[in-house]
């Protein structure tokens, strides 16, 4: 095989090898980076919502009314940017919004959103996030809306009380986020396959040529041999190519 040709099979080679273990390497180092970005989000989201929950609850042992509280908190979430997360109340017992950012949607059921919860962010076992409030749980996951960008949730059921702290976190801008680490992981991948195929196929050519040197060494000596030990009439007629 010529040198050339050595060189570029062996650049290909290690290049295409790393590059195939990026495309299979990446897409699971991304799954898994996103389900523990989601798992560190529903955190954030369940402090927020437990610490929300326990104002209300301090509020009404205070003496202070249903009303004024859900004034009171309505007031501190009006005009919050949904796209950014947010947090509302909800009704168990009819699963309507008591609190929201929009005003328009107090009073609506969270039925008409058709969201399905997702407590694994897997999207198996998916169930009806309406029945879970409705049944007075707490619990953290992913909600899938028809139309909408998913959302992480952490809800949370205030004790003594049938109603359920939500917080929201829209997942469309975690992904987005997250896609840029994505792509520098896949060209990172090629930069690095890049970077190590060069060095590895200039390695193998200069071993390549150091054995290449080494057989041409020892046919010599052979060739020597033969002619010092041949007839003189045999060994000029190999000098000469005959």
């Amino acid at each position: 095989m010529q040198r050339s040709r050595l060189f570029v099979y062996t650049f290909l080679a290690v290049f295409v090898s790393i590059l195939l273990v990026g495309i299979v390497v990446v897409p699971l180092l991304f799954n898994t980076l996103q389900l523990n970005y989601y798992s560190l989000q529903s955190d954030v989201n369940s402090r927020q919502a437990k610490s929300m929950a326990q104002f209300i609850s301090n509020r009404l042992e205070q003496g202070v009314s249903e009303e004024a509280v859900i004034r009171q908190f309505q007031a501190a979430i009006v005009g919050t940017e949904l796209d950014k997360g947010y947090v509302c109340l909800v009704d168990q017992s009819t699963s309507d919004y008591l609190c929201h950012p929009m005003a328009a949607a107090i009073g609506m059921s969270v039925s008409l959103k058709q969201a399905l919860y997702d407590n694994d962010f897997d999207g198996q076992n998916l169930i009806k996030w309406e029945d879970e409030i409705m049944a007075g749980k707490s619990g953290s996951g992913l909600l899938h809306y028809p139309e909408s960008p998913s959302e992480i949730v952490y809800f949370h059921s205030i004790e003594g009380k049938d109603w359920t702290i939500s917080s929201h976190e829209n997942s469309e801008r975690i992904e987005k986020e997250l896609g840029s680490i994505r792509n520098i992981l896949i060209v990172g991948s090629i930069i690095f396959g890049l970077a190590l195929a060069f060095p590895i196929s200039v390695a193998v050519r200069r071993v390549n040529r150091s054995y290449e040197q080494k057989l041409e060494a020892e046919q010599l000596k052979t060739d020597q041999l033969l002619l010092n030990i041949l007839p003189e009439s045999v060994a000029n007629r190999m000098k000469n190519g005959e």
